[in-house]
């Protein structure tokens, strides 16, 4: 709590009232509309969240930055942004990925979006430029050392204090995006910035000060960014998640995008917020609205079990032994999903392997309405002595041991896709089984985070950057809109510890093979660098995974 009081001191603007949003002209809401969103936050914060007190310092702690925050509302009211802006420190607090508000919509403000001429990537030890727009090329690969004369370090830690990061490579994730806006780099150093002044330094060694201009980003000419020669999919791929056999090496790619398919969404019939989800695969991946009907829309969804199968048998057909997934800038989605390429990968080994992990779940008013479920849904689904507004705690993984495949695959029948039939046929056996590298970035979030934790347990290499997402921390999202400014947001559900003896590993899980600064110059910076580099690796012998969990 000190350490960001004296951040938010030398870095940060301190009380709305004279923050950088009244820079703008905004539809400003009354005092009372706007203590009524403030408060509807909060109430939902403490029913949804598994524990947003401890972060705080304990709920009396939380009691009196709540208070503080209602008691700082001025009598004049708030614009939607300022009262963004208003809980932005109280949430990024919480140091939780999961638990968000998002800006307003930019067409409800009067001013286009303002942005720098490049982009930054974090890699394990540099934050860098990745992309830039023309006139700035001379730019990509150069890391990042200073901003407006302040260390970069310094400036993450302030980021920290205004966005929700759970490790030090969210915070570096959330200032690649905070200082490339114009509006964010304002509410960070408490002024507007018509240019931001880096110091930047060269593969080579050499540094020097830049000052890069902000405009509105529809006047900035993106070149394309350098490489992406591992880059898969092809008309008969539909979908945020393609493969193929990388030639001459003969390793299998899969590459996943988004952890979104058919038989997530089937297995989450019921939910209210399902339709939405649904519509929103079509709008981003088929380019087509969702049939109205659900089933037709479900069904027009392509199912991973038949991706998976129609990998494996290629790598099977070919001898392939090695199978990198790659889940680079991977935000999430639905975990089970990933069930099928767990049970075709390695059948019982998988079935057997016993996870530390405790999942913790909230059935809060919130969460049942969610779910439909009244007191009797939740004592049928989750078991005869819950009632509303307990918890659960549950050791995951499929059952260990003696496993009965067949009576395991026919649980398996309500996802469809085949699933159920594939695996009873098996009967413990993989379809084929591949050693697995895993590539991983800050983007690899959520439902991504929890495939490569898996797959790591499991005995795959982990390769690339550590994610933004801790093994220890809050999950699952219930999503909410506040009723005056219409501000959306998610609060976590859940919590997941997957290191329950391991405070170090909970916080940041380090790749084996962690990619460097140097490494990416090797490769020109190639968007698929990590692809490149874990060749590399493969061909060298370097990368043989080791016992699971090493």
């Amino acid at each position: 709590m000190a350490r960001h009081a004296a951040i938010r001191a030398l870095l940060l603007v301190a009380a709305v009232g004279g923050s950088v949003g009244n820079a703008f002209a905004q539809d400003v809401l009354s005092h009372d509309l706007v203590v009524e969103d403030v408060r509807y936050f909060l109430a939902a914060l403490e029913e949804v969240h598994p524990d947003p007190y401890s972060a705080l310092g304990g709920k009396v702690e939380f009691k009196r930055r709540s208070n503080e925050i209602l008691y700082r509302i001025p009598t004049s009211g708030l614009s939607a942004r300022e009262i963004y802006e208003h809980l932005a420190p109280l949430i990024a607090d919480l140091g939780d990925g999961h638990t968000r508000l998002s800006p307003p919509a930019r067409e409800q403000e009067d001013s286009p979006l303002s942005v720098l001429p490049v982009r930054f990537r974090v890699v394990m030890d540099a934050t860098y430029i990745s992309r830039a727009a023309r006139g700035f090329e001379d730019l990509v690969g150069q890391r990042l050392m200073q901003v407006e004369g302040r260390p970069v370090d310094e400036v993450r830690a302030a980021t920290r204090a205004l966005f929700p990061a759970e490790n030090e490579y969210g915070a570096a994730m959330a200032l690649t995006g905070a200082i490339r806006s114009q509006r964010l780099v304002e509410s960070l150093f408490g002024r507007q910035l018509e240019a931001l002044r880096v110091e930047l330094e060269s593969p080579d060694g050499s540094t020097g000060v830049r000052e890069l201009p902000f405009a509105a980003v529809n006047e900035w000419t993106w070149e394309e960014q350098p490489g992406g020669q591992f880059a898969v999919g092809d008309s008969t791929q539909a979908g945020p998640i393609r493969w193929r056999i990388l030639e001459p090496s003969g390793v299998g790619y899969l590459r996943l995008k988004s952890i979104e398919g058919r038989e997530a969404f089937v297995e989450a019939r019921g939910r209210q917020d399902l339709p939405t989800y649904v519509g929103r695969y079509y709008s981003r991946y088929l380019d087509r609205d969702a049939p109205e009907d659900l089933e037709s829309a479900l069904i027009g969804i392509p199912c991973f079990t038949a991706t998976v199968g129609d990998l494996l048998q290629e790598m099977r057909a070919r001898d392939s032994e090695i199978l990198i997934v790659d889940v680079r800038g991977n935000g999430g989605g639905w975990s089970s999903l990933m069930l099928p390429l767990y049970l075709l990968l390695f059948g019982s080994e998988y079935a057997d392997y016993p996870f530390p992990d405790t999942w913790v779940d909230s059935a809060s008013p919130r969460f049942l309405e969610m779910n439909d479920w009244d007191a009797g849904d939740l004592a049928r689904e989750w078991g005869s002595g819950y009632q509303p507004g307990d918890y659960r705690f549950e050791t995951l993984g499929p059952p260990r041991g003696d496993l009965d495949w067949r009576e395991y695959a026919a649980t398996l029948e309500p996802l469809g896709c085949g699933l159920a039939a594939i695996v009873d046929g098996l009967d413990g056996r993989p379809l084929h089984s591949a050693e697995v590298a895993v590539l991983t970035d800050t983007g690899t979030f959520s439902a991504a985070f929890h495939l490569a934790y898996t797959l790591w347990r499991l005995g795959a290499s982990v390769v690339g950057t550590p994610s933004a997402q801790s093994g220890n921390a809050y999950t699952n999202v219930l999503r909410i809109e506040l009723p005056n400014s219409r501000l959306t947001g998610s609060i976590a559900r859940s919590a997941q510890i997957y290191f329950p003896d391991d405070e170090v590993a909970g916080e940041v899980l380090t790749p084996d093979f962690p990619v460097l600064w140097k490494d990416l110059a090797r490769y020109g910076f190639d968007s698929d660098a990590e692809v490149a580099y874990a060749l590399d690796l493969i061909s060298s012998g370097r990368l043989t995974p080791g016992a699971p969990g090493e």
